[in-house]
């Protein structure tokens, strides 16, 4: 088995998949890259009522299921007001956060509640909970959480040798659990009776006065995106500074 580090390592820099297919129902098209797929929608190559999937999926999904897709076309439209815009490259772009949407929070357990709000938002994760370090520190204890079925877990106490807290403890990290086993140990927490299949997680790292606290994020569709990493480090980084600002 290889150790914690190399497990880190590679759940940050695992490639995100861009083997997508298309079907018009009769024939497939594929493996493309995402731009190859964008340029081929925005030139009428793909018609809209073509399907799309990547090869770990069970399923073909309708376009305006894949995130970039709707971000292409809701370019494609500010195109009209504004020639200039390039729709692919536009929806090509790594999503974005905006510190802003935390400093108008005052107390520190309605911060979390916004922070998992916007993680959830940005990502299109399907389920989120934030767990946090409380007496007697026998391990985190889960405070906020965001999905149906989910409030059952307020309380709960996740051991501080659990694998996915012990991975997620430096900075954010994406997994599969069908591949990862410390992503198992996530899915379980974020699995309910009504979607026991989680395919994708993401761990985002939060300090709380020099102890580590945790927010878990789950797909049901599909994984993250490689590019949700940055936007993930970027809230993390954002929630330390408002909290220490809180406690000041």
């Amino acid at each position: 088995m290889s150790n914690l580090s190399d497990r880190i390592t590679k759940a940050r820099v695992t490639p995100e998949a861009s083997n997508w297919y298309v079907t018009n129902g009769n024939a497939v098209v594929g493996p493309v890259n995402t731009s190859l797929l964008l340029r081929g929608i925005a030139h009428g190559r793909v018609g809209r009522d073509c399907f799309v999937a990547q090869y770990s999926w069970s399923n073909w999904r309708q376009q305006n299921h894949i995130r970039e897709i709707r971000a292409l076309r809701r370019w494609q439209f500010s195109q009209k007001q504004n020639p200039e815009i390039e729709p692919v490259q536009q929806a090509l772009r790594a999503p974005r956060f905006d510190p802003r949407q935390l400093h108008e929070v005052q107390r520190g357990e309605k911060l979390l509640e916004k922070a998992l709000e916007v993680a959830v938002q940005a990502t299109r994760a399907s389920v989120g909970v934030v767990h946090r370090p409380l007496p007697p520190h026998v391990g985190l204890v889960t405070s906020c959480v965001h999905g149906p079925g989910l409030r059952q877990n307020l309380g709960e106490v996740v051991p501080w040798n659990d694998d996915a807290r012990r991975v997620g403890e430096a900075s954010a990290v994406l997994g599969q659990p069908e591949q990862d086993d410390w992503a198992r140990c996530s899915a379980r927490r974020l699995s309910t009776v009504a979607h026991p299949r989680v395919s994708g997680v993401a761990l985002v790292p939060v300090s709380f006065g020099g102890l580590g606290g945790l927010i878990e994020l789950g797909r049901y569709d599909h994984s993250f995106r490689q590019s949700d990493l940055s936007l993930l480090d970027e809230l993390s980084d954002s929630i330390v500074h408002q909290l220490s600002k809180l406690c000041d």
